[in-house]
């Protein structure tokens, strides 16, 4: 039996409790090569390494990766505008009102450069690039996520569902003998009524005789 369970649901009137918490289910893994079925609530399948580990497409594990390259360019980038400013406190020095009465050295030593200013719009302009394509990848990622439903027991309780099924199986073959017995046996019996002769029957039992109708 291969280690490869399927993620299904069944109908209401199919439910059965859970092998967790044994609380009704509907949801059920099943695997072919078996067969075997392990009723289980959806949220036993969540982070639970213990009971099963999910097993992801190959399109999963691509869009995995591309959300991790987008989320780390997107945090260079972050950590870059830190040490360089933010596109927001330039906005706000530029049109901050400065009282009539500053001095201009002081205005101007508060005001940034146009090379400095045009260097910030090129930042907040590629940060939101960035972020939005993190965005479309995560979401992405998300959503393949969400489709799986091919799922991998650990190794303890693939072990044990192997035992569970080794059992069922002898039992079910001591059914079936115990069954071929009692039919063998019914067929003996019948063959042995079917095949006596009347008059073997009359000699080995004295069966009584009919009652005289003439009353003396």
């Amino acid at each position: 039996m291969n280690n490869q369970y399927v993620k299904r649901k069944v109908v209401t009137r199919d439910m059965q409790s859970c092998l967790i918490c044994q609380r009704l289910t509907d949801t059920v893994l099943f695997n072919k090569s078996g067969p075997d079925w392990i009723y289980t609530c959806d949220l036993h399948l969540d982070d639970n390494p213990q009971f099963v580990t999910p097993l992801y497409s190959e399109e999963y594990k691509h869009a995995l990766e591309d959300m991790k390259r987008c989320q780390m360019e997107l945090t260079q980038c972050k950590n870059k505008e830190r040490h360089t400013g933010s596109w927001d406190g330039w906005i706000t020095t530029i049109f901050n009102k400065k009282r009539e009465n500053e001095k201009k050295e002081q205005d101007s030593e508060s005001k940034p450069t146009f090379d400095e200013t045009e260097k910030s719009i090129d930042s907040f302009h590629l940060e939101r690039e960035l972020q939005m394509k993190y965005d479309k990848a995560l979401d992405t990622m998300t959503s393949l996520q969400a489709q799986n439903k091919n799922y991998k027991l650990s190794d303890k309780m693939f072990q044990y569902r192997m035992f569970h099924r080794k059992e069922q199986q002898q039992r079910l073959q001591q059914r079936l003998q115990q069954r071929k017995r009692q039919e063998e046996q019914v067929k003996k019996e019948s063959e042995s009524y079917t095949d006596t002769d009347p008059a073997d029957l009359a000699e080995k039992f004295n069966f009584p005789s009919a009652p005289n109708s003439d009353l003396k």
